[in-house]
């Protein structure tokens, strides 16, 4: 059985996905990984990146679709086959030693506008950082302000 999507139903199902946002408290702790990273992810359908780090060091993880490799990877299950996986290619790395005081982090998912936010606050300044993948080129694109 083969299933029909109509106009009417796709532009329903992005607009629904468009309203959603997420919203991370605190710093990834599964990024890098060997399955679904638990962080904020960018894309254009070819470069991925995913923002891992913590307060005081902000970790853009980059991968494209067409670097995969079958390795062995360390996992809580030995039993588990290796499989096929993107790799990492590269990544960006923002240090700030000044914001180890772990007092405030918020990083937002915009779906609609394909964005990632991140706001890393100690007690005297905040520091807040926008970035995406540009949609024609596999570049990242990261705004700092404070």
């Amino acid at each position: 059985m083969q299933t029909v999507l109509t106009y009417s139903t796709v532009f329903l199902v992005l607009a629904s996905a468009a309203r959603h946002v997420g919203v991370w408290d605190s710093p990834p702790t599964g990024v890098p990984s060997s399955k679904v990273p638990d962080g904020p992810l960018l894309g254009n359908g070819d470069m991925g990146v995913v923002l891992g780090g913590s307060h005081a060091s902000l970790n853009f993880f980059i991968g494209l679709n067409q670097f995969w490799a079958i390795e062995m990877i360390t996992v809580q299950d030995p039993q588990e086959p290796n499989y096929p996986r993107v790799v990492s290619v590269g990544g960006v790395r923002l240090d700030m030693p000044s914001f180890n005081n772990k007092y405030g982090y918020r990083a937002e998912q915009d779906v609609d506008e394909a964005r990632v936010r991140i706001t890393v606050n100690s007690s005297d300044i905040s520091f807040m950082c926008e970035a995406f993948v540009a949609v024609s080129t596999n570049t990242l694109i990261i705004s700092l302000n404070h």
